[in-house]
Parts: structure tokens; sequence; C-alpha cells
């Protein structure tokens, strides 16, 4: 007969003995991957996850630039989503202790930034090199000085002369262009702070990575340090718009193969939605219920 855990009661007797956050985190996770959820969440979400690298693959592309352009169209127009949207949305109560599983929150259709590049990062890492990288964003030079946190979520990928940033929540792409009018005057001399332009394809704010970048899901070590350790890639502007008009004509063209993946794989969808919000349970009410079959 399987053991029904009464997480709340769990969580309060770890935060009550465990002084450590870092512990209390990792001591939680460890008790929620025992689960019957957690099992059936992960295991469906690694398989949507392959299902979708393995169209991306099949539609005929086969550069990482080209990949991350058509997956940006299938997450902003909601084909990986349960609500066929993608909304950005900070719940304001949630419990959150499995990073190998943030991306099945981009699923629901209503998340931030962190589960977004979670899920962009699962899906290219299959055939790609990329990883979620800690961001923020700055207008000038001068406010490098300033100690803001680094709470933005982006991710990095390596495309065939360099790396490039890409965006999920505002569908942006960044790195070096060669044009370098297109950026702000002084852009040339913080490009050697980890410094990238953006957006390449609109005029925008410059993004400054962490130098302490910290290693979200341990089953992505490898990619985050071959991702950190790769120069950013001097993009042509007018090659990279040329590529995202080819992509878009692309995912156009095959708007019926993605319909009909998406139509095979709805009730796992719905699936992995539910029993992601059953192991992490969030929302904009407080969280009074948290219970799993261990």
């Amino acid at each position: 007969m399987n053991n029904l855990l009464d997480m709340l009661t769990i969580e309060k007797e770890i935060n009550k003995n465990v002084l450590n956050n870092a512990n209390r985190y990792e001591a939680i996770g460890k008790i929620l991957r025992t689960t019957e959820e957690y099992y059936g969440c992960k295991r469906l979400y690694d398989f949507f996850v392959c299902e979708i690298a393995h169209h991306i693959h099949s539609v005929g592309i086969n550069n990482s630039e080209a990949a991350i352009i058509y997956f940006d169209l299938l997450l902003r127009n909601g084909i990986l989503s349960v609500t066929n949207k993608n909304d950005y949305h900070l719940f304001k109560y949630e419990k959150e202790f499995l990073p190998e599983l943030l991306g099945a929150r981009a699923i629901s259709g209503a998340s931030v930034c962190r589960h977004m590049s979670a899920l962009t990062a699962d899906v290219l890492n299959i055939e790609h090199y990329a990883s979620w990288l800690n961001v923020r964003y700055i207008e000038s030079p001068e406010e490098l000085e300033k100690e803001n946190p680094y709470l933005h979520a982006v991710v990095g990928l390596i495309g065939k002369n360099g790396k490039i940033i890409y965006d999920p929540t505002s569908s942006s792409f960044a790195s070096e262009p060669q044009n370098k009018e297109y950026t702000l005057k002084t852009g040339s001399r913080i490009a050697e702070t980890f410094i990238s332009f953006t957006s390449l394809t609109e005029v925008g704010d410059l993004i400054l990575l962490n130098p302490q970048q910290c290693l979200v899901n341990t089953e992505y070590e490898k990619e985050l340090i071959n991702v950190w350790y790769t120069p950013f890639e001097e993009v042509i502007l007018n090659d990279f718009l040329n590529l995202v008009k080819q992509t878009t004509k692309l995912y156009r063209d095959t708007l019926n193969e993605i319909q009909y993946l998406k139509k095979n794989a709805r009730d796992i969808i719905e699936e992995i939605v539910d029993l992601e919000q059953r192991l992490q349970p969030h929302g904009d009410t407080p969280i009074l219920k948290w219970q799993l079959h261990q």
C-alpha cells in the first residue's frame, strides 16, 4: 500500500531542524524524487522534450541558430503549452525544489524566465549545446558599478562561430553584431566584461552575464562549462535577420505537422502539467494542501 506524504508537515519539520537554506532545498527535493508523482512527471517530461527536439530535426533544421529561432516560434505561439499560450506570470505562492523539472512549468502556459529558459535548454541539448545563464539588463556602461542582483534567466547557445544569447521572455537574441554602430557607442569597450548586445532583431539594452554562474541542474554541468567558455559569436546582422525570415517561413510551412504533433501529445502535456502542479504546487492563493504518494 502506498504511503501518503503530507509534504507541508515534512517541509515544516525540515525547516525547523535544518538551518542551512541550501540543505533544506536539497532535503525536500530528495524526498520529492521518491514519489510516484515525480517518477511519472519526469518520465513524461523527458519524452515530450525528446519529441520536440525530434520534430525540429525532422523539418530539416540542423544548425543551432535556426533551431533556437524555430523553438522560439513554438514557445511564443503557445504550441508547447496546454493553454495554447505562453504568458509570463509570477505566482504569489509556490513550492519549487526540482531544477530538472523547471521546464515542465512552462508547459502550463503560465511561467517566468527560469521555467522558459529551462525548457529551452532541455530541448536544445538533445542535439546542441545550450545552458541556462543568469544575467541582468543594463542601459549603459555606468551601471556596471551598481550592485544590482542577477535575477533574470536566459539561454546561452553555441552556434557555428561562438555563442549567442536567447531570452525566451522577450523572444529576443543577443550577441556581438559586426556593425558596432548598431549598438551603444561604448559597446566595444565593455564587450570584454561579458556584455553582449541585445537585440539582434531590434535595438535594446545590454546584457550583463553574472561572472559567478551557478549550476542550476546537475544534469547539464558539461553544457554550462562549454557555453560559458565559448566567446560571443560576431553576428552579421543582415545574415541573422535573413535566417529569422527563412526559419519563420519554415515554421509556417510545417504548421500542419506541428499541430499533428501537439494533438498526439495532448494527453501527455495535460498529465505533465497536472503532475508538476501536485509535485510543486503554485498559485495566487495560499497553499493549504500538498500530499504525494510514495
